[in-house]
């Protein structure tokens, strides 16, 4: 997890570095320069601190919640990179003549981190919830089994989608001369995000039927976190930044 500590180091480095130069603009672009890096600061601090508390849960190695921390903590991780982009693009506008292609991609940026942050609030419940119930059985199909196991099968398959976009925004961020500097992802990379999400969405929908199917027979199910109103939400969070212009 080291590596995920030193990405939320380098991007509040960042952050704060956006303030630096700004001396020629005007006070407005001043102003709203320094609004978007006191809330990407805030933003970023929120992801890092959700990311220590979920970091407690690597205690119980004898079950998949490690698994399904190390993805979830890779995926704030993503979010506070593209926080850090925001504030790249938003210091930019001033200069840049193409300011409607920025402003486009500021917008996909934040519906972005905005997804990003609903899917940490739901896997937050959801986790809580095994570390409640990780040493329950379940009856079925006639056989005694896991309850960890059954939601390991739905939400285990997130993993290898949010791995592949976390390489992604890690390769946004680059060391020169001792600071960080974070570059712009292409449309190409804005995919494997929205791949990522697409992954996270898929699974919560897959949990509540599973749920919705099998609350009846199964009673430690009537305590479910999560709701078809959380899915519906996310997806629709989704669909608005899928219909954003990328790039």
């Amino acid at each position: 997890m080291a590596e995920i500590e030193d990405i939320f180091e380098g991007v509040e480095e960042a952050i704060d570095g956006a303030e630096d130069d700004i001396e020629d603009l005007s006070e407005e672009a001043q102003e709203e320069i320094k609004a978007e890096v006191a809330e990407a600061r805030a933003e970023v601090e929120e992801f890092s601190k959700v990311s220590e508390t979920l970091k407690t849960l690597l205690q119980y190695v004898t079950t998949s919640i490690p698994k399904i921390v190390g993805f979830v903590v890779k995926n704030l991780a993503i979010g506070a990179i593209l926080w850090g982009v925001n504030v790249i693009l938003n210091k930019s506008l001033p200069h840049k003549h193409q300011s409607k292609d920025l402003q486009r991609k500021r917008a996909v940026i934040k519906a972005l981190t905005a997804v990003i942050k609903n899917e940490t609030g739901l896997s937050e419940k959801l986790l809580k919830w095994m570390t409640d119930h990780k040493d329950d059985m379940i009856q079925l199909e006639e056989f005694e089994v896991p309850m960890e196991s059954i939601i390991q099968k739905y939400i285990g398959p997130v993993s290898d989608a949010v791995e592949q976009a976390f390489k992604v925004a890690n390769s946004l961020t680059k060391k020169i001369d001792g600071k960080t500097q974070i570059n712009i992802p292409t449309a190409e990379d804005i995919q494997e995000f929205l791949a990522a999400a697409d992954a996270f969405l898929q699974a919560f929908s897959n949990l509540i039927q599973f749920v919705s199917t099998h609350v009846q027979q199964i009673k430690e199910l009537k305590t479910f976190p999560l709701t078809q109103a959380d899915i519906d939400s996310l997806k629709t969070q989704l669909d608005d930044a899928k219909a954003l212009p990328l790039w």
